[in-house]
């Protein structure tokens, strides 16, 4: 793995650790706890209803709305006293995860994954964006867009095989923490019909 995809696979690690933290802090939170240690941390699982807890109430809902009998404002100030009281414990589950990160996404899937070069909603491939770009077809206004880019099925869990797909930026940049996987790959229809038309 050159110098380039070490620091990509690095970046990717630390994302993933900050996901696991947040969701972490807020079940603390919402559970009324203020200690923890770094076995607590690693044991601990992301589920599905405390993503639902946490996106569709903690994110959405007014301060005073409750969740587990606690307003959204106790908790909010709740977590801000967990991650400064514990900056320094957090520090080190960050460097034992990233060290780690390779039992959960090897060096060799990540790299499998790289190589995929059509994107999994739309189905535009790196060549057909090429010849997109070359016909002057594409209208965007980045750098970003020449490869495809890596994306969560769920943002709200870490990075894993399991839930890391290939898409090209539109679709990437399109579908956000919103779109399940389903409903942007319906999405993702009506994107491929317009590449077609384009490519003709």
């Amino acid at each position: 793995m050159d110098n380039e995809l070490k620091a990509k696979y690095r970046s990717k690690s630390k994302d993933s650790f900050k996901t696991k933290k947040n969701l972490f802090i807020f079940h603390l939170a919402i559970n009324s706890k203020e200690e923890f240690s770094i076995d607590d941390f690693e044991k601990f699982e992301i589920t599905d209803g405390l993503v639902k807890k946490y996106t569709s109430e903690y994110w959405q809902q007014f301060e005073d709305y409750q969740i587990n009998g606690i307003s959204i404002k106790v908790i909010e100030g709740k977590i801000k006293d967990l991650e400064t009281m514990n900056s320094g414990l957090l520090k080190t589950c960050e460097n034992k995860y990233v060290e780690q990160f390779n039992s959960k996404f090897s060096e060799l899937e990540f790299i499998e994954l790289l190589n995929i070069e059509k994107c999994h909603y739309c189905k535009i491939t790196k060549s057909e964006i090429e010849k997109l770009g070359e016909n002057l077809k594409l209208n965007k206004k980045s750098f970003r867009g020449w490869t495809l880019e890596i994306d969560r099925l769920n943002s709200n869990f870490e990075y894993s095989p399991k839930n890391c797909v290939m898409a090209c930026y539109w679709c990437n940049n399109a579908k956000t923490d919103e779109f399940t996987e389903s409903e942007f790959l319906q999405i993702g229809e009506t994107i491929n019909k317009i590449w077609k038309n384009r490519l003709k």
